[in-house]
């Protein structure tokens, strides 16, 4: 009030040291966790690496069918749900080179390997908020992706969720597509995120 004191380009500086200190891997355990407790299937949240989606952590259902533990396991990006979501979020030029580089193997039959039809999916992703895949990584589960979005309102990450194709359809299943998009705001707000 006094005209003595204003901010000034310091508090800048401070403000944008914290999204540094945050974890994603820390702020989105106990949403993860929430999750895989009430849809009761395996959670995981991913990054961009290299080229591929990398799990980085996940949190497991209480069924006895989801046991596998996919922290470190490099992933195709257009083969599964997060590294669809993670594809969509990347710039034309970006996902070229990357698509380019890895081209769309075929791992299993219902694995998407044509450009065309990849790019019209990946527009329906960024549409929708959300990306799902039928056993195309791997015969028999299927999964549902969201983006999480870092201070700056660019994709840091995504969280999926996936399960046995036998008894889980993402698109079917009561509430899930609209859990997950909270999750994913949840983790995004954590992480700074302008986004609501």
């Amino acid at each position: 009030e006094r005209g003595k004191y204003q901010l000034g380009f310091g508090i800048l500086r401070l403000a944008s040291s914290i999204p540094g200190r945050l974890s994603l891997v820390r702020e989105a355990r106990t949403v993860m966790e929430a999750l895989a407790d009430q849809f009761k299937e395996t959670v995981n949240l991913a990054v961009l690496r290299s080229n591929y989606a990398v799990n980085v952590d996940q949190a497991m259902g209480p069924s006895t069918l989801a046991t596998y533990d996919w922290v470190g396991s490099l992933t195709p990006l257009h083969a599964t749900s997060s590294g669809k979501v993670l594809l969509a979020a990347l710039s034309a030029d970006d996902r070229d080179r990357i698509l380019t580089e890895t081209g769309l193997p075929a791992r299993t039959p219902r694995t998407i390997t044509n450009r065309k039809d990849l790019e019209t999916e990946l527009i329906t992703v960024a549409r929708d908020g959300y990306a799902v895949t039928r056993e195309e990584f791997e015969i028999g589960i299927n999964s549902m992706s969201v983006p999480v979005y870092s201070h700056l309102g660019t994709v840091i990450g995504a969280i999926s969720i996936s399960g046995p194709a036998f008894r889980f359809d993402p698109e079917k299943e009561p509430g899930l597509a609209d859990g997950l998009k909270d999750a994913g705001l949840q983790v995004s707000a954590r992480m700074g995120s302008p986004r609501r």
